[in-house]
């Protein structure tokens, strides 16, 4: 087998094994588990939510803009747009487990429990407020 055969079929493979990973969903059962992998930690109402133009599955379809008054963790603006693999509920206030993405941009997940409304019997709410008190967005720049 010439070399640039083996080149092209090494990338064939290493191809296919990246690609299903990308698609995929990380949930967690363990809310401290998620805190810990998470770069920003927040509580928000939607303030809009819109269609990125980009189709497919586990990638981020919609651009979310938050109103956000309870940050447990990072460093988020009181007005933060984020990147969300679904449209949010413009009006519905929301707690959000985001991670960094590419490009450096935050992103989270309904689908993937990563964010969910903060409805007082929400679990990712009630844990939020047991380990963090408030801590105020700085402001917007």
């Amino acid at each position: 087998m010439n070399r640039s055969l083996r080149a092209v079929s090494l990338a064939v493979v290493i191809a296919s094994m990246a690609a299903p990973a990308l698609g995929q969903c990380v949930m967690f059962e363990n809310r401290a588990d998620m805190f810990r992998l998470a770069d920003a930690v927040f509580a928000g109402t939607v303030r809009k939510s819109e269609p990125t133009g980009i189709r497919g599955f586990h990638v981020v379809t919609h651009r979310t803009s938050f109103e956000i008054d309870r940050v447990g963790k990072g460093q988020v603006k009181r007005l933060e747009t984020i990147g969300t693999v679904e449209a949010f509920e413009p009006g519905t206030r929301y707690v959000v487990f985001a991670t960094t993405g590419v490009p450096r941009a935050l992103q989270s997940s309904l689908e993937c429990g990563w964010a969910e409304r903060a409805s007082e019997n929400g679990r990712n709410l009630q844990w939020l407020a047991e380990k963090v008190s408030r801590i105020p967005p700085t402001e917007s720049k």
